[in-house]
């Protein structure tokens, strides 16, 4: 089982299958010094991802008046959904930890209450480190032409900062976060390159 899935990870048929692929996309003739308004869609996921009527046939509308349509990748969905498996767990742990207001001389259930938590958020972060170096890697094998995958606890700051002055758009900020309304410069973009 381990050698198998060692392969799927690491082996030499599936870097072969990217390298491929960054020949078969770098041969496609692009006009750089075209300049063309790049529009990145954000907001709810299935519009993000869904040409056609479910979002009213936005990309056919922006890429007909001239704009380079930048889709955000799924990778950032699921690396937002680690980051708020992470919060939730933190967030729920006192409701779910196995002993209830140990005693301070009761070491062994302190010590249970503490790595329960931590075991889990372990797990979580794992995964996380394990999704960004594997997405990062594949970006890097097509050529680096992707956006990069982002830490979560920056976004976070931003989102406390700006939560009670900003209750509309805080909650924006919290599906997808990625565009941040600030009272000084307006919209902004994180992580993109």
């Amino acid at each position: 089982m381990f050698g198998k899935w060692h392969e799927n990870m690491w082996g030499k048929d599936y870097l072969t299958a990217l390298r491929n692929a960054k020949e078969r996309l770098d041969s496609i003739e692009v006009d750089r010094l075209r300049v063309k308004p790049v529009v990145k869609i954000t907001g709810e996921f299935w519009a993000q991802l869904t040409e056609g009527d479910g979002n009213f046939h936005m990309f056919e509308f922006l890429e007909r008046e001239g704009a380079q349509v930048v889709v955000e990748p799924i990778a950032t969905w699921v690396a937002y959904l680690m980051y708020q498996a992470k919060a939730h767990a933190t967030a729920k742990w006192p409701v779910n930890r196995p002993h209830r207001n140990p005693k301070w001389y009761e070491l062994k259930k302190q010590f249970a209450n503490y790595i329960g938590l931590r075991k889990k958020l372990w797990a979580i972060g794992a995964g996380q480190r394990m999704w960004n170096f594997f997405y990062h890697r594949t970006i890097k094998h097509l050529g680096g032409s992707r956006t990069i995958l982002c830490r979560k606890p920056s976004w976070r700051n931003w989102r406390i900062r700006f939560t009670t002055s900003l209750p509309v758009e805080a909650k924006g900020i919290s599906k997808s976060g990625r565009t941040f309304i600030t009272p000084s410069t307006g919209f902004a973009t994180w992580c993109s390159r």
